[in-house]
């Protein structure tokens, strides 16, 4: 009767996980996968891999593998999975087809364009993301005629409305970036040696340029002033230890500043561009 009641308590505690316990080593890193805890299951499907299996059953574990990485945003690892997929002459067409996608996919989420677009060359271009994907390559390396080309090809393949609606939205957003606003890290650089300070207020940094534009005002006129006193040692040490300092500095910073302004035009773009990115099937 005691052995009864234990055993009661331990079905009410444990409830339904009890029953739910993977019957085996692959169904429990599965479930695992599938429960979102994928460090776990990438080191249960290692220890598989570690311990022997069929070349069937090996393929199918590298692919579970390269997903695992791919959930955890681990871009080379999962990517060494997929490709030892394409590798293997025993693998099925349709796993090495699907690893082969997963392959591009994951460089272009790397944000490895030209990796992602050779292996796109790899794959056969029936698939239905195969030009999906070729869209996304081109965006990445700012190609953007080509690449709304490729997104208007996909939304015509695609199989269901919501990736359709994607692809044209990816099609249409593509022309923009043609027009994305830019500075010129030259001119800035040019205005700034002209007049230190001009091109940090060009590149956007106004309050920035505007200081080193006081600075190097203020240089100038102390050297002119000590230079018309006849204070040449002084002059020449304002100009060695100051004013060179400040006007290469700001000659830098101008450039740099064009660079920076031109990046955060380009990442709130694609930041844009990826609320309408894809994530493609893990069925094959």
């Amino acid at each position: 009767m005691r052995w009864c009641v234990c055993g009661l308590w331990v079905l009410l505690f444990t409830g339904s996980d009890l029953f739910a316990q993977p019957m085996s080593d692959l169904g429990f890193a599965d479930h695992l996968y599938h429960q979102h805890d994928y460090y776990r299951a990438v080191t249960e499907y290692q220890r598989l891999l570690s311990g022997g299996v069929s070349p069937s059953l090996r393929d199918s574990i590298h692919y579970r593998l390269g997903w695992a990485y791919y959930q955890g945003q681990f871009w080379k690892q999962s990517a060494y999975h997929f490709e030892q997929i394409e590798q293997d002459s025993l693998a099925t067409p349709a796993l090495q087809r699907a690893a082969g996608l997963m392959v591009a996919d994951v460089y272009l989420r790397a944000d490895q364009p030209k990796l992602g677009l050779r292996a796109l060359r790899q794959c056969e271009e029936n698939h239905p993301h195969w030009a999906y994907l070729m869209g996304w390559a081109y965006l990445q390396l700012r190609k953007w005629r080509e690449a709304q080309c490729w997104f208007e090809q996909a939304g015509q393949q695609a199989h269901s409305e919501d990736v359709r609606l994607r692809c044209d939205a990816l099609s249409s957003l593509s022309l923009h970036g043609e027009t994305l606003p830019q500075k010129s890290p030259e001119v800035a650089g040019f205005l700034s040696a002209v007049v230190p300070g001009l091109g940090l207020i060009y590149a956007g940094k106004r309050q920035k340029g505007l200081l080193a534009l006081l600075l190097n005002g203020v240089c100038a006129y102390y050297t002119v002033d000590a230079l018309r006193g006849e204070r040449y040692g002084e002059a020449g040490a304002i100009v060695v230890l100051l004013w060179r300092r400040y006007y290469e500095g700001t000659l830098r910073n101008s450039i740099q500043a064009a660079h920076q302004f031109n990046r955060e035009q380009y990442q709130s773009f694609y930041e844009h561009a990826a609320a309408y990115r894809i994530t493609l099937p893990e069925d094959f």
